[in-house]
C-alpha cells in the first residue's frame, strides 16, 4: 500500500470534504466534520457501506490532529466525507503543519523539564514566572520552526 502525506490545505483542495448536512454547527473546516455517535455516525457508516473511499477519520495522534483515509475507530475525533474518493491501495495522512508543531513543542518541553527535574532532585517545585514561560515557549517554537524549515523545505509552518 502506498502512503502519502500532505497538508490539510492540500487535502481540502484535492478531496473536497462535503458539509455536514445534519449539524449546522459542525466542526472541522467549513462545517465538514461528522460526530462519532448518533445519527451522524449512522450517516458515516451508510456512506462507508456504499463508498468506503469517501470516508476519512480525524485522529488524535501525539497531541495533534491527523486526517487519515478510511474509517478508523481508535483515537477518532470526527469523520469527514469527501466528494472525491481516496485512490485504491493508497493510505493518506493530512496534517496541519502548525498543529503538528504544537504537539512537537509540547512533547519536547515535557522531555526538557523532565531532564531538568531529574538533574535537580533537591528542587521540589516547578514554578516559572508568567513572563519566563512566554519567553521559553516562544524560544522553543522559534527553534523548532527554524529546525524544521531548514531541514524539510517542503513543510511550511
Amino acid at each position: 500500500m502506498k502512503q502519502i502525506k500532505m497538508t490539510e490545505d492540500e487535502f481540502y483542495e484535492k478531496y473536497k470534504p462535503i458539509k455536514n448536512h445534519l449539524d449546522d454547527n459542525a466542526s472541522w473546516g467549513d462545517g465538514n466534520g461528522f460526530k462519532t455517535f448518533d445519527e451522524e455516525l449512522d450517516y458515516v457508516l451508510e456512506v462507508r457501506e456504499k463508498e468506503p473511499n469517501k470516508v476519512w477519520t480525524i485522529l488524535e495522534c501525539d497531541g495533534y490532529s491527523v486526517i487519515s483515509s478510511g474509517y478508523h475507530h481508535v483515537n477518532r475525533q470526527a469523520y469527514l466525507i469527501t466528494e472525491v474518493p481516496c485512490e485504491d491501495d493508497v493510505e493518506i495522512e493530512a496534517v496541519d503543519p502548525y498543529d503538528k508543531l504544537k504537539g512537537v513543542i509540547e512533547t519536547a518541553q515535557t522531555a526538557f523539564w523532565d531532564a531538568v527535574a531529574e538533574s535537580y532532585p533537591e528542587i521540589e517545585s516547578g514554578d516559572f514566572t508568567p513572563l519566563d514561560t512566554v519567553i521559553f515557549n516562544t524560544a522553543c517554537e522559534d527553534a523548532i520552526e527554524a529546525w524544521v524549515s531548514g531541514n524539510r523545505k517542503e513543510v511550511e509552518l
